[in-house]
């Protein structure tokens, strides 16, 4: 699709707010499905996140996602700043709480790809576009980019970085080091370096050095959904779950232990084999209730739900356009 055509679509919308808007939706329409087990979505608020916590994130997603798409198109740089600028807006709006880190770390490189290929006059479907997200991550990404990515958790201050032993430690540098910035400068660790090597143990790591398969996955998985006429809900929950049955959540595995995200998968799996047909089956409510009775919350898998989202949306934006 070329930019021109682009940039007549949608009453005069630019392809500067399109893709972004496009992109941003996922982490609100996660959070909005419910109920997914052990997450916060619009049935169900934590002690320490609210459901409205995750929309006003989504905010500073888009805030954060227009300004690196704006980079990416002008070749500046800057993805470590972008995500960033998100943790650090997304805070002021939810009074410290981290909802979208996971999220920020996932769509900031993609929305800065999509900048830098709208330059070249097109821009490519899903598969490409994550594959040269993952390119553009390990070819053009900084040492400063590693910094800032550095200062996004530090802001966002995740429990289970703060008080659990890093599974990476001795790779990299610490978080909490007073230090860090000048070791990641002395030891030249940009931010493809940390998410490399924090993809031995991180699913969303992993996913950003592997060209975003289970993104991928979720996408494809929701419009075939759809085009067999499942309700949207419906088919968000059942995507979900089909994804915790593929193998344990990291941030489950690190927080609660092998025990609790192994039994997850099973229960998953389970869910998915019983009756859809006429909406979420009384079994996944029942997971829901036990999962945020343990406080066990496979936030990782949410975070690629909301990227798969994105790519969705994404993905109608591009074929609207070719149309």
């Amino acid at each position: 699709m070329t930019q021109d055509r682009l940039l007549s679509m949608s009453s005069g919308k630019t392809i500067s707010e399109l893709i972004p808007l496009a992109l941003s939706l996922g982490p609100a329409l996660e959070v909005s499905g419910y109920p997914k087990p052990g997450n916060v979505h619009r049935l169900r608020d934590q002690p320490d996140k609210r459901f409205e916590d995750f929309l006003a994130s989504s905010h500073a997603m888009l805030i954060a996602m227009i300004k690196a798409f704006d980079d990416g198109l002008h070749l500046r740089g800057g993805m470590g700043r972008h995500v960033f600028s998100a943790i650090k807006l997304a805070n002021t709006l939810t009074d410290g709480r981290n909802t979208c880190l996971g999220t920020a770390t996932l769509l900031i490189p993609i929305a800065y790809t999509a900048g830098v290929l709208s330059k070249e006059g097109d821009l490519p479907e899903c598969d490409d576009l994550v594959t040269e997200t993952t390119r553009v991550l390990m070819d053009h990404s900084t040492v400063d980019d590693a910094i800032w990515f550095y200062r996004a958790v530090r802001e966002a201050n995740p429990r289970y970085v703060r008080d659990t032993r890093s599974p990476i430690e001795g790779l990299l540098p610490d978080i909490w080091s007073p230090s860090f910035a000048e070791e990641l400068r002395t030891g030249n660790i940009r931010l493809w370096d940390v998410l490399k090597k924090s993809s031995l143990w991180d699913l969303v790591s992993r996913e950003c050095v592997s060209g975003y398969p289970e993104s991928l996955w979720v996408s494809r998985t929701l419009s075939k959904l759809r085009e067999k006429g499942w309700d949207w809900n419906v088919a968000v929950v059942y995507t979900y779950l089909g994804l915790l049955a593929k193998r344990e959540d990291s941030l489950v595995f690190r927080k609660n232990g092998a025990e609790a995200a192994r039994l997850i998968r099973d229960m998953a799996s389970k869910a998915l084999a019983d009756d859809w047909e006429k909406g979420v089956p009384a079994s996944v409510w029942s997971m829901d209730r036990y999962l945020q009775e343990k406080g066990w919350n496979p936030g990782a898998t949410a975070d690629i739900i909301a990227t798969g989202i994105s790519l969705y949306y994404y993905e109608k934006v591009v074929k609207s356009g070719s149309s």
